[in-house]
């Protein structure tokens, strides 16, 4: 349940540093001058982005305390709390 807490608050700050750096829109106008599709659809979908994001604080945990099979559902946890959040906040 740490490991949760831990990568929820690494996430956050990773979303409010891409967030105060404009780094979504620099990404999506990234992606659109690529031809893959992946980057041109991940681009666009603000869900799968923070998904893809949340990695890096799994991996961040998984140093801190221990790699487990549970780590590996954590990314989809993470970007599905990140997200709750955000649609509450932005409904205000």
């Amino acid at each position: 349940m740490i490991e949760l807490i831990y990568g929820y608050f690494i996430l956050r700050a990773i979303v409010i540093i891409m967030l105060k750096y404009d780094l979504y829109y620099r990404f999506q106008m990234f992606a659109c001058k690529r031809n893959s599709k992946f980057l041109y659809d991940l681009s666009k979908c603000r869900f799968c982005m923070n998904h893809h994001l949340a990695i890096i604080p799994t991996i961040i945990v998984g140093f801190l305390f221990e790699f487990d099979y549970y780590l590996f559902v954590l990314p989809l946890t993470l970007s599905s709390i990140q997200n709750l959040f955000d649609d509450r906040n932005n409904s205000k």
